[in-house]
């Protein structure tokens, strides 16, 4: 896909994704507005799906016409695809998502995967900060040096 097709993908997708990027630092989606959320939250990021069906974990629902897939466990944002094909194939992609470059726990040249990753996220009621540690990050190998998605599972394996 050529970099003329993928700005104007994104430059339709809605608030959770910005333009294409131009560096490896640069945001497409921010994980951190969409992981453990709610379905309702969800939607105000990333508008209504484009379809939803029922799955053996929960609810599957399609974003930004494919491009996000979410699976809700038990009404929360937990298995999360971003299928987009222009993410480095290692840790540069972790700020292209709103998460902090850091060393994955698995690197070879068929799957990069992070275990445990801690980001913060929105102040409490209390106003103190949150923590929330995704299970699992994930990429597998696509065209070279580029991941073909990014899979998250926010907290259920």
């Amino acid at each position: 896909m050529s970099k003329i097709a993928i700005a104007a993908v994104l430059a339709l997708i809605g608030s959770a994704f910005s333009n294409a990027p131009a560096s490896a630092s640069e945001k497409v989606f921010n994980l951190p507005e969409i992981a453990l959320k709610q379905q309702s939250d969800v939607r105000k990021v990333l508008g209504s799906p484009s379809k939803c069906e029922k799955i053996k974990q929960g609810e599957k629902c399609y974003f930004q016409k494919g491009l996000v897939e979410i699976v809700f466990i038990e009404g929360k944002a937990d298995w999360i695809t971003v299928n987009y094909d222009n993410f480095p194939y290692g840790p540069d992609a972790l700020p292209m998502i709103g998460l902090e470059k850091s060393k994955p726990t698995v690197s070879n040249n068929f799957v990069v995967s992070w275990n445990g990753v801690t980001h913060t996220t929105e102040e409490d009621a209390s106003g103190a900060t949150k923590f929330v540690t995704l299970a699992l990050i994930q990429m597998n190998a696509g065209a070279p040096g580029r991941a073909d998605g990014v899979y998250v599972k926010a907290a259920t394996k």
